[in-house]
C-alpha cells in the first residue's frame, strides 16, 4: 500500500497442517532505488504481513512449512518409497506420457 505494508491471506487450513514456517520475499521493482522487504508480522490467523522500504512495490512471496497434520503426527511420512520390482523402470501413469500401459520409462 501507500505506506509499504501488505497483508497476505493464506488458505484457512494452512496453519492447521503446517509448522516451522520459512518465508522468501523477492522485490520486483524497475526503479533505480534499492528496495528492501521484510516479514513485519509472522503467520497468525492464516495471514502474515510484509513491509517494504518503498510504497506500492510488488513483492513475490513464498511460504514453506513442515507438514504437521494428524496423519503425519500419527504415521510419519517416508521420504522415498521404492517401487515393487515388477514396476521398476516403468511409468506409474503411462497414459500421461503417451505410452501404452506398462510402458518402459526413458
Amino acid at each position: 500500500d501507500a505506506s509499504g505494508y501488505a497483508w497476505v491471506q493464506l488458505p484457512e487450513y494452512f496453519g492447521a497442517i503446517n509448522k516451522d514456517f520459512r518465508y522468501q520475499l523477492t522485490v520486483v521493482d524497475g526503479s533505480d532505488d534499492f528496495v528492501m522487504a521484510k516479514v513485519a508480522q509472522e503467520i497468525a490467523n492464516s495471514q502474515f504481513q510484509i513491509r517494504t522500504s518503498k510504497p506500492n512495490v510488488k513483492v513475490c512471496w513464498e511460504v514453506k512449512g513442515t507438514r504437521d497434520d494428524l496423519y503425519m503426527r500419527s504415521y510419519g511420512a517416508p521420504v522415498e518409497v521404492d517401487k515393487p520390482e515388477s514396476e521398476r523402470g516403468k511409468y506409474q501413469h503411462p497414459e500421461l506420457y503417451g505410452v501404452a500401459t506398462g510402458g518402459r520409462a526413458g
